[in-house]
């Protein structure tokens, strides 16, 4: 919480993709309440498809309606993070008791430092999910060893980050369907609750409803997601090689998961290389062969101490080796069906990697406790702990791992507040037109202007199946009806050379650059009036 109230304090205004979910956050309480997620990005190569639920903008509704310019969303993502590790810990004292859990929560302090300060706060889609992913698969462990009460986190920590990104689709409900199996198998060991079951799946079933009623009524976006992943629109898939030396870069490769790997394993720059044939897919991984030791060895492990475990009767370590088991797995296989786009494979694609790498420590730091490696457990568990806690504390000084766009964008945020205080002159003119047929990639600013129109209550509209996605459907130009006013950014050179009759509401200097924020009377596309 300290980082987010620190970014706050700084002037924290949400830029891109971060102020669309600001955006869809405060549509909660409103007429149109959104039933799916953001529009994903691979939406601009193929059909026009949403991440599968809203849990994400229903989580954020009330932060976001309290906390003005953008602040409730950093404090909000930071008051998940805070939900989060506090359900971990439990989850992990009712799995293993005060000397497990001290393992599981240093570790998971542990992947807190990898992340970064700025992660803390950051609700892009493919960050925010990290830490529930985690408490997923320590309450999918809990609940495949027996503890049955651990299935109501585990149904709604995987339903969060399967519905925030649909990266986590064949994941999350593979986690799931082990850690199920797992239970009923040792339900001869340990009778089956049948309560807290009934809770997880009414729990399951409500925060499920929303896409439900989507497909059933709306948009239909699960049916649009099954036929996009499997109509091959999405171009070349990552394939199964190229996915055994991904998870290997991450799982196997030093430095794993930890800081240094933040940036290091599948960075963003793709992998894509110039070559006189043009630009071409060759990332610089572990190559094939080591990469599928590396994997093999790794799922050795796990399956060596879930048979020895069985052996000893030890429920907990069988069920824990299952889980990391089926993780691998099912990472290896949703890594295959991913797809390589122009910037390569980058990765946000699959950051669900690095707390699948965190709960593999955990569960070895576990293995080694429970076999009495360590001659004096005690202090095993202290010397892990201190590492966590001087890891955690590391987190207070800003550190930017780089894992969104936005936090490559920071010097853009005082711009961006002044633009957001100059879109309050549109109230009262009718309904605004956000034209953004000529924003610039990257663009910062025009999704934090239509997020201060939200909260000021300003209706706009937007042309296109892409951005209408992105703010609703009840947000795209009804032709029929145009707009009263067309509003529009102009950077760099465009600012130099405004067209005539255009009012201008705002004039900048950003930088290197002039960012002018102009308005005209009527529905404007391109330049030209028109209707």
């Amino acid at each position: 919480m300290f980082c987010a109230v620190r970014a706050v304090v700084k002037g924290y205004v949400p830029l891109d993709d971060n102020a669309v979910t600001e955006t869809r956050a405060r549509d909660v309480f409103g007429s149109s309440i959104p039933l799916i997620g953001t529009v994903s990005s691979a939406s601009q190569i193929g059909t026009t498809v949403n991440h599968p639920g809203p849990m994400l903008f229903d989580v954020l509704a009330i932060p976001v309606r309290l906390l003005p310019h953008g602040a409730g969303v950093a404090l909000g993502v930071a008051a998940i993070h805070i939900a989060v590790v506090v359900a971990i810990l439990w989850c992990s004292r009712r799995l293993l008791g005060e000397h497990g859990a001290c393992l599981i929560v240093a570790t998971t302090a542990l992947l807190i430092w990898s992340m970064g300060s700025e992660a803390l706060f950051e609700v892009w889609q493919p960050v925010v999910p990290m830490l529930p992913f985690l408490l997923a698969l320590v309450a999918a462990w809990g609940f495949a060893a027996g503890r049955d009460e651990l299935a109501i986190p585990a149904v709604l920590a995987i339903s969060f980050v399967v519905q925030t990104h649909g990266s986590y689709l064949l994941l999350g409900p593979a986690v799931l369907t082990g850690a199920v199996a797992c239970r009923f198998a040792l339900r001869a060991e340990t009778p089956v609750a049948r309560r807290p079951l009934v809770v997880a799946g009414v729990a399951g079933f409500v925060v499920w409803l929303q896409p439900i009623i989507d497909q059933l009524f709306r948009s239909h976006n699960m049916s649009a997601l099954l036929t996009h992943a499997t109509s091959g629109e999405e171009g070349r898939a990552l394939g199964f090689s190229d996915a055994v030396r991904a998870a290997a870069t991450v799982l196997v490769k030093p430095p794993l998961w930890t800081r240094p790997g933040m940036a290091s394993s599948l960075p963003n720059s793709g992998g894509m290389v110039g070559t006189a044939e043009g630009r071409t897919f060759d990332p610089d991984w572990m190559a094939f062969p080591m990469a599928a030791v590396g994997i093999a060895a790794l799922l050795g492990a796990l399956i060596a101490a879930a048979v020895v475990a069985r052996r000893r009767h030890d429920q907990v370590l069988l069920a824990g080796g299952v889980i990391g088991a089926v993780a691998v797995v099912a990472a290896i296989v949703s890594l295959a069906g991913l797809p390589i786009d122009a910037f390569g494979f980058t990765a946000h694609k699959a950051r669900w990697l690095w707390p699948i790498g965190a709960y593999l420590t955990a569960f070895g730091f576990v293995v080694l406790l429970r076999f009495g490696v360590p001659r004096s457990p005690r202090q095993a568990v202290l010397s892990v702990t201190l590492a966590g806690a001087v890891a955690l504390a590391a987190t207070l000084p800003t550190s930017f791992q780089y894992v969104s766009p936005a936090q490559y964008e920071i010097s853009s945020q005082a711009p961006a507040r002044d633009l957001r205080d100059a879109v309050g002159a549109l109230a009262g003119r009718g309904v605004v037109l956000l034209d953004l047929s000529r924003r610039a990639f990257p663009d910062p600013y025009n999704d934090t202007m239509a997020a201060a129109m939200a909260a000021s209550g300003i209706p706009f509209r937007v042309v296109g199946d892409y951005v209408s996605a992105q703010y609703g459907e009840q947000r795209r130009l009804d032709p029929d009806e145009g707009a009263d006013v067309t509003v529009r950014l102009f950077v760099g050179w465009d600012a130099l050379d405004l067209p005539p009759n255009w009012e201008v509401l705002a004039d900048i200097d950003a930088g290197p650059q002039r960012i002018v924020l102009a308005v005209r009377d009527g529905f404007v596309m391109d330049g030209a009036p028109t209707g």
